[in-house]
């Protein structure tokens, strides 16, 4: 993690002010009362951790706050302590985004330099240097920050200078086609995999200069439309297929079909997925009749205290969980689950086709 914020200081602010509202004087007292991983309801009150919507709901109802006052601030909801608004603040402005952003630089280089050593994906990349892939994907996308010592481990691994992935300070230490163009080949880490491949190929080999940025221009439109933007497609899968990819270690085999579009880089730099790596899971009906797509990145599938999993029992059942917990046994579990994944977003909850009214709950 990097900073001290990864997750919503505001939200922070109001769960914190909502638990001592519902009478419980620390974290501790609230976490054992409810039934929670006590490190992740911490995380979640400073904005060292996400907290998504599932865990919203939660908390809402657990102390009986209105979830959008919680998540939006809209709405009523008990005073928030304007003291501890004020050091959040302060903090921020002095440590999170500087350290956020550094850890988003070091990220962008170091996807250069592992394509410039000629890794077409973080899997390969990893499994070379015997690396979860996890690890890898992280330092990528600027969610962890690359330590000194990290950082002269990969600046060995991808043939580059350690100074200029961990500061940026040059020379690269790259091939001189590479430093010749650092800019515009550090523009293209929200791209996917496929389409540098034979960018990099070609550098290497001495050949091609880097192509321009991406120009709207060059996209195909009909009279009157507007230009296409580049976009990231994701899978569909779903859960069992999950599951059986996970029990292997191997990519999953989708046998739907069905391809989900967003922007270029939207995934890896608002979402915190990466594109390569990003699945959505489809999940069937649950009790209610409801159903839900998630978007989860394979690449994290090693619980941490603030995010939220994923899980898959053997029989296809799909929950999902926050932080160690996804470890953690439970006495009435019949049913053996594997985590398969960092839970980005939950998409979309619908009911079945054959509702008369044809309503939608997104």
């Amino acid at each position: 993690m990097f900073g001290p914020y990864e997750g919503n200081p505001e939200i922070a602010n109001r769960l914190h002010a909502a638990r001592v509202a519902a009478g419980f004087r620390s974290g501790r007292a609230a976490a054992l009362a409810h039934g929670w991983s006590e490190p992740t309801l911490r995380a979640h009150e400073t904005a060292t951790g996400f907290i998504g919507p599932e865990m919203i709901e939660v908390y809402a109802a657990a102390f009986k706050v209105d979830p959008v006052w919680l998540e939006k601030g809209t709405g009523q909801g008990p005073p928030v302590d304007p003291v501890r608004e004020a050091r959040f603040r302060a903090r921020i402005d002095n440590e999170g985004d500087s350290v956020k952003k550094a850890a988003a630089a070091a990220g962008r280089r170091l996807r250069l330099a592992r394509r410039a050593a000629g890794y077409g994906s973080v899997m390969v990349a990893a499994e070379s240097l015997d690396l979860p892939r996890s690890t890898l994907s992280a330092h990528e996308l600027g969610q962890n920050v690359i330590s000194p010592e990290v950082g002269r481990f990969y600046a060995k691994a991808f043939a580059c200078s350690a100074d200029w992935l961990i500061s940026g300070t040059r020379p690269s230490g790259l091939p001189a086609a590479v430093e010749a163009d650092l800019d515009a080949l550090l523009d293209l880490h929200s791209r996917r995999e496929s389409a540098v491949r034979d960018v990099f190929a070609k550098l290497r080999e001495g050949t091609a200069q880097t192509p321009p940025a991406p120009n709207p221009e060059a996209y195909p439109r009909t009279r009157g439309s507007s230009p296409e933007p580049p976009q990231d497609s994701v899978p569909e899968i779903t859960a069992l297929e999950l599951y059986r990819a996970a029990q292997s270690r191997k990519p999953p085999h989708t046998t739907s079909g069905r391809l989900f579009s967003f922007p270029a880089g939207f995934l890896s730099e608002q979402m915190n997925c990466g594109s390569d790596t990003a699945v959505i899971l489809a999940t069937g009906p649950d009790r209610s009749g409801r159903s839900a797509r998630i978007l989860v990145d394979r690449a994290f599938v090693t619980p941490n205290e603030a995010d939220s999993y994923a899980v898959v029992r053997e029989d296809g059942v799909v929950d999902i969980v926050t932080g160690l917990a996804a470890n953690e046994p439970r006495p009435d579990r019949r049913h053996h689950w594997l985590v398969v994944g960092k839970v980005c977003a939950v998409l979309k909850r619908y009911l079945p086709s054959g509702d008369s009214e044809g309503r939608r709950d997104d």
